[in-house]
């Protein structure tokens, strides 16, 4: 299981460790921050989607949430140099806490 307090703060790969709870819990204040990825040459976003450099990233989210939705949105919220905070909408339309927030 994973849980935020209110005063966590989890960014990038902290994103997906937080996934791999069974159950995921935040309380009101947490943040969860999302960006795309950066293989040294090209950020994700400017892949195709089809490209086998996705695959792995996108396995592990679909594997976590049972869909891969979140993977492509993260792509596109920031950039690699930079941090998008999720809203708790975008944590609720992705499916991201197994209960509401405390």
């Amino acid at each position: 299981n994973t849980h935020l307090q209110k005063d966590s703060e989890v960014h990038s790969g902290g994103v997906d460790l937080f996934l791999a709870g069974v159950k995921r819990t935040i309380e009101t204040g947490a943040v969860l921050g999302v960006h795309s990825w950066d293989d040294g040459d090209r950020e994700g976003v400017d892949y195709p989607r089809d490209a086998p450099e996705h695959e792995l990233n996108r396995a592990y989210v679909e594997a976590m949430l049972g869909h891969d939705e979140v993977y492509w949105f993260t792509l596109e919220a920031a950039p690699a140099d930079d941090i998008h905070e999720t809203s708790l909408a975008e944590i609720e339309r992705f499916g991201l806490l197994t209960s509401p927030p405390q």
